[in-house]
């Protein structure tokens, strides 16, 4: 019998920044997230809109590190980010 725990799933542990200007001129910041369970990202979604993988609007750089280029919005105040394996979804306000 194997006592090990299941898989954790998709972790978001930190945003940076926390925070960005509502208005950007000279292309999208960069929003990087930590955590775990990235490699097998399929989907990044903003507010429920799917992020682009081609052209790429995110980035999966390894296993605890994506790197979202951050679209211009329609509207302002938190978003709410979700990160997707396909079948687990992780989100964070």
């Amino acid at each position: 019998m194997d006592s090990s725990p299941p898989p954790a799933g998709i972790v978001i542990d930190t945003v940076t920044p926390s925070t960005i200007d509502a208005l950007v001129i000279d292309g999208p910041p960069s929003v990087n997230l930590t955590g775990s369970g990235f490699y097998d990202t399929a989907t990044v979604k903003l507010n429920g809109i799917e992020l682009s993988a081609f052209p790429p609007q995110f980035y999966v750089w390894d296993d605890n590190n994506i790197e979202i280029l951050w679209p211009q919005l329609p509207n302002m105040g938190t978003a709410t980010i979700e990160v997707s394996d396909g079948a687990t979804a992780t989100d964070l306000v």
